[in-house]
């Protein structure tokens, strides 16, 4: 009897879960099986889009074009002035195929991963015309001279010093904010402010102690875009702090160790869209300003989720 409830309690959850897997995948092999695909081409900063290779015959208002998935790239004719140039768009790597429903099944002939098939292009595309070059984005390159405020929120790892050793934690909450300013179309400078700590919000029982690990820091860091990544590196000045606290024995003190220090710091960030990242950020700290010795290995390590404030945002 046990076995028989059993069975009908699991049956239909996992009913229901292959069900919807079989939907998901089936959707996904017509997204991937498709021939042509829909993509814009939006020309900006001076320069006029007249003639792109692998367009279907199908017309489309423009800058909106339904191209044939190719793994060649679209050769891509820009007038700047009365001067006539080709550019490339070139496609990328995508591994939906594998989720193909009938070639995991045996059903149809199975795609490989050289077929064009297996191949996509950028939805959106801006080609940008400058005094040097034409180049495709992904995103809009930015003006020169514009700012943005940045918030983030993070989860943050410490390497401390401690009275007899090394303190190394996984820790709870992160926050920052700071600020972006384009000094080029595609470089920044960051300026950021922040604050992390792994205490738990709970109360402890018995006789014991407990360690904690908190920070306050700036930095400023130098940044690139690089495609759909942002890579910096900079300077940080830290405030770093380790306690020892002891509860249920009030025949002991709290030790605490707190250091002011300077070291680098580093980013890379990968964008989701035009505002929002995901991305490290590393801040070495190796001079200590407060205490000696003078050099000392700390470091603070956030893995952040950061939103890039839109304000009053110009576009091209």
């Amino acid at each position: 009897m046990y076995i028989k409830n059993y069975c009908a309690v699991w049956f239909i959850p996992i009913l229901l879960l292959a069900s919807c897997s079989h939907r998901t995948v089936c959707a996904t092999q017509r997204i991937y099986v498709r021939g042509s695909e829909k993509i814009k081409i939006l020309s900006v900063s001076g320069a006029s889009l007249f003639n792109i290779s692998h367009k279907k015959k199908k017309k489309l208002h423009k800058p909106l074009y339904e191209v044939s998935r190719t793994n060649n790239p679209i050769t891509v004719a820009v007038q700047v002035d009365s001067t006539e140039k080709t550019i490339l768009l070139k496609p990328r790597r995508v591994y939906g195929w594998m989720f193909n429903w009938n070639c995991l099944c045996g059903i149809s002939k199975p795609l490989t991963p050289y077929t064009s098939k297996c191949y996509r292009f950028n939805k959106l595309n801006y080609v940008v015309s400058d005094d040097t070059a034409i180049r495709i984005y992904t995103y809009v390159p930015e003006k020169k001279g514009l700012a943005y405020p940045t918030l983030s929120t993070s989860f943050p790892i410490f390497n401390l010093k401690t009275d007899k050793g090394r303190y190394f934690s996984g820790g709870v909450f992160g926050a920052e904010f700071g600020a972006d300013y384009f000094y080029q179309k595609n470089k920044f400078l960051s300026m950021t402010f922040g604050a992390a700590t792994d205490v738990l919000p709970v109360e402890y029982l018995g006789i014991g102690y407990r360690e904690i690990g908190s920070i306050l820091y700036t930095g400023v860091r130098d940044n690139f875009v690089l495609g759909k990544f942002d890579v910096g590196y900079g300077i940080s000045f830290s405030r770093l702090f380790y306690t020892k606290q002891y509860y249920g024995d009030t025949t002991r003190a709290d030790t605490s160790i707190r250091t002011t220090g300077l070291g680098l710091s580093f980013s890379a960030y990968y964008r989701l869209t035009s505002n929002l990242r995901i991305g490290i950020l590393y801040q070495p700290n190796f001079f200590n300003l407060n205490h000696s010795p003078g050099l000392s290995y700390q470091h603070y390590i956030g893995i952040q989720c950061v939103w890039r404030m839109p304000g009053n945002r110009t576009r091209y």
